[in-house]
C-alpha cells in the first residue's frame, strides 16, 4: 500500500506492506517498520488488535458496525455516527446479545419500553442494526428536547445534555437544564450538577471521550485517502515526465 504525506510542501511517499507478503528481504522497508508504521495508519492492515478487550473497536477504525453507525446518524438532524459508536463500545462493547440489569437491550442498551417509539417491537432490539438504529432516533429525540430548552452554547454542548438525558430521562433533566444561566453549557451543568450526580456527569464524559477516538479516526482515514490520491498523481506525473 502506498501513502502519501505532505511535509513542508514535498509529498513523501512511504510503501507499507503487511508481513504476510513479505519475501526474501526485497521490501524497501523492514519487517519492524512496517508494522510500526501500519500500526499508526490503520490497525487491520499489519497487526491485530491488542488483547485488551477494552480497547480493540478503538484500535480497528473500521468497526463491525460503523455502517450501522453512519447509516442511524444519517436518518437524524442532529446526531454524529461517531458519537453514537462511542455510546454502543462504552454500554455494552458492541454486543448485541447484552442485557442490562434494567432489561436493556443491545448495542444501545435500550429499554424495551422504548421500542414502539422506533416502530418495532422489543425482541426486534436484539437485532444490531435495528438496535442502532432505534439508538439514533431516541438520541435525536433528546436532542430535540435539549434545544428546544433553548440558548445552548454549542454542539458539543447539546450531544453531552442530550446523551445526559438520554440516560435520566427528559423528566430528570429538563429542570436542571433551565436553572443554570445562558448561554448553557455542560461546563456550567457540571459545576450545578457535578456534586448531585457524579457518577451520571462521569459517565456521559467518558462515552463522550471515546466518541472522540472514533471522531478521529474518521478524520484519520480521510486524510490517508486524500493524501494516497496526492501521491498517485504525483507517481503519474513522475512517470509521463
Amino acid at each position: 500500500m502506498a501513502t502519501a504525506w505532505l511535509l513542508g510542501g514535498f509529498i513523501v511517499l512511504v510503501t507499507v506492506t503487511c508481513p504476510e507478503h513479505i519475501s526474501n528481504g526485497s521490501l524497501p522497508i523492514t519487517v519492524d517498520r512496517a508494522e510500526i508504521i501500519s500500526s499508526v495508519i490503520h490497525w487491520s492492515c499489519c497487526a491485530e488488535p491488542p488483547d485488551d478487550e477494552e480497547d480493540e473497536m478503538v484500535l480497528t477504525p473500521s468497526n463491525p458496525y460503523e455502517g450501522f453507525f453512519k447509516e442511524a446518524a444519517a436518518r437524524t438532524q442532529h446526531v454524529k455516527w461517531w458519537l453514537l459508536a462511542g455510546m454502543g463500545y462504552e454500554t455494552s462493547h458492541f454486543r448485541p446479545s447484552a442485557r442490562g440489569r434494567d432489561g436493556e437491550y443491545g448495542i444501545m442498551q435500550i429499554m424495551p419500553m422504548n421500542a414502539p417509539t422506533c416502530g418495532v417491537a422489543a425482541e426486534d432490539l436484539a437485532d444490531a442494526r435495528t438496535n442502532i438504529l432505534c439508538g439514533g432516533l431516541l438520541l435525536q429525540r433528546q436532542f430535540n428536547h435539549v434545544y428546544g430548552a433553548g440558548s445552548i452554547a454549542s454542539w458539543d454542548d447539546a450531544a453531552k445534555f442530550a446523551m445526559f438525558s438520554n440516560n435520566m430521562g427528559w423528566g430528570n433533566t429538563s429542570g436542571k437544564l433551565m436553572a443554570i444561566s445562558a448561554p448553557r453549557t455542560w461546563a456550567k451543568f457540571r459545576a450545578a450538577w457535578g456534586d448531585a450526580y457524579p457518577g451520571k456527569i462521569d459517565w456521559v464524559e467518558t462515552m463522550w471521550s471515546r466518541a472522540q477516538e472514533f471522531r478521529g479516526h474518521d478524520w484519520l482515514n480521510y486524510g490517508i485517502v486524500g493524501a494516497s490520491v496526492g501521491g498517485a498523481v504525483l507517481l503519474l506525473y513522475l512517470t509521463v515526465r
